[in-house]
């Protein structure tokens, strides 16, 4: 009776970690399921930001000083200036999560300079070009964007 205890107990023991094993494994499966759908959402999300910030540079465009007055026609100025207030809340809500510091405060510097720009605009205190201070900063984050938009799809071919 001994004996079939201890194998009944060996067995046991066996069969616990066979489960653990696969236990874990399953753990580390999940965990990859949910890096790779945080990193496509990341993604989505990137990708709307910047579409967001075209939609801006192409709003913000013809309202320069050294732009010919026919590049204005058939534009209303409020709702460019609507567009450009749609991208810095887009900035500042809508930006990937997972994010190295530098990068979300890049982000958040953007907002901050464009929210100043768009309090400029509506209301002038000088006579700078602040429409041309924001599509400055506009074309600067663009490229910064894309940037990052390929190195994290790099980065997921590799998972």
């Amino acid at each position: 009776m001994d004996i079939i205890s201890l194998a009944l107990t060996i067995f046991g023991l066996v069969i616990s970690g066979a489960a653990y094993w696969k236990a874990d494994d399953a753990k580390k499966a999940v965990q990859k399921v949910l890096k790779k759908r945080n990193a496509d959402e990341d993604l989505k999300r990137l990708r709307n930001l910047i579409i967001t910030m075209e939609a801006a540079k192409e709003a913000v465009t013809p309202w320069i000083a050294s732009m010919p007055h026919d590049r204005r026609t058939g534009r209303d100025q409020q709702d460019d200036l609507a567009k450009l207030g749609e991208t810095i809340d887009c900035l500042r809500t809508k930006a990937p999560l997972d994010l190295e510091d530098a990068v979300q405060r890049r982000i958040k510097k953007s907002a901050a300079v464009l929210d100043n720009e768009l309090n400029l605009i509506a209301n002038p205190i000088d006579s700078q070009d602040h429409w041309k201070t924001a599509l400055s900063e506009i074309q600067l984050m663009i490229p910064r964007l894309e940037q990052l938009e390929r190195s994290i799809r790099d980065a997921q071919i590799s998972i």
